[in-house]
């Protein structure tokens, strides 16, 4: 399963490749008498510039989600067919949203976005799950970290259908504004979960037990400490009074305990202990 995993992996990048370049490809560039027709030629290349995001931002999560794991199950490398069959529609639909300029055409983009997406979540969740057979709550961690997101990004998608009805120029943008935002948001959730893979059971309950806004509350600010303390040479310091104080200030918010809060730090640091160890900067 190992060798079908690579070669899955393989078959998927030369899929999105080719998506890529047919939409480069089937660009309209008009000239009529001589002159190029520059309206209709930046019309398509804005159209171009959703599908290029959309598409890479789906090329960036499926990587990521199929680096996290040595070999695939069989009912994902079939729904990881279905997706490459669904997402090689883009260049289709990308051709008719440059030809046609109508609510419907949008509106049938925003409904393929939203097939992908949802197709994508159903990898990663399966993903998930085989990685972490041995810890129940881990299914619990995936829904309490990609839940809420998930419910969040198909309600942006489809309050932007709507309003492709009534005005597609608008929602057309809007479209880049939330590939955009899945993408920085779909990097944070990964690492979220390889964080919580350090955790302790009572640590992982806790976090669970946080709503939307204290999650992201608490990782604005871990992310805030950690890239301080970086900026400083600290990579494995918890001592101090900046820690004491951040510790405390975790506890008191968020119910994280100074134990759990040293793991979350130190998962985050991990690849940098290494390179280095020993160079931390005294203030």
């Amino acid at each position: 399963m190992i060798e079908i995993k690579k070669r899955l992996d393989a078959f998927a990048d030369a899929i999105i490749a080719i998506i890529v370049t047919i939409m480069v490809l089937e660009l309209p560039i008009n000239i009529h008498g001589g002159n190029l027709d520059y309206l209709t030629m930046f019309k398509a290349i804005g159209v171009y510039a959703v599908s290029f995001c959309f598409v890479a931002n789906i090329w960036y999560q499926h990587a990521q989600a199929f680096a996290e794991v040595e070999t695939v199950a069989r009912k994902t490398i079939i729904w990881d067919l279905i997706l490459m069959f669904v997402l090689s529609l883009v260049p289709a639909q990308t051709r008719i949203m440059t030809s046609v300029e109508t609510n419907t055409s949008v509106m049938m983009y925003g409904g393929l976005y939203l097939i992908v997406t949802f197709i994508l979540r159903i990898i990663v969740k399966q993903i998930v799950h085989s990685k972490y057979t041995e810890r129940d709550d881990m299914a619990k961690m995936y829904q309490a970290i990609y839940g809420d997101h998930n419910l969040e990004l198909g309600g942006l998608i489809l309050a932007n259908i709507v309003l492709a009805y009534f005005y597609p120029k608008i929602a057309m943008i809007l479209f880049i504004v939330i590939t955009v935002r899945a993408f920085f948001t779909g990097s944070g959730e990964q690492a979220e979960m390889d964080d919580a893979n350090a955790m302790t059971d009572t640590g992982r309950a806790t976090f669970m037990d946080l709503n939307l806004a204290q999650k992201r509350g608490f990782m604005t600010a871990l992310r805030r400490y950690i890239t301080r303390e970086r900026a400083r040479g600290n990579y494995d310091n918890y001592a101090g009074q900046d820690w004491d104080q951040f510790a405390q200030r975790m506890d008191r918010q968020y119910h994280i305990a100074p134990a759990d809060l040293h793991k979350w730090v130190d998962q985050a640091n991990q690849p940098y202990h290494g390179r280095y160890a020993g160079r931390q900067v005294h203030r």
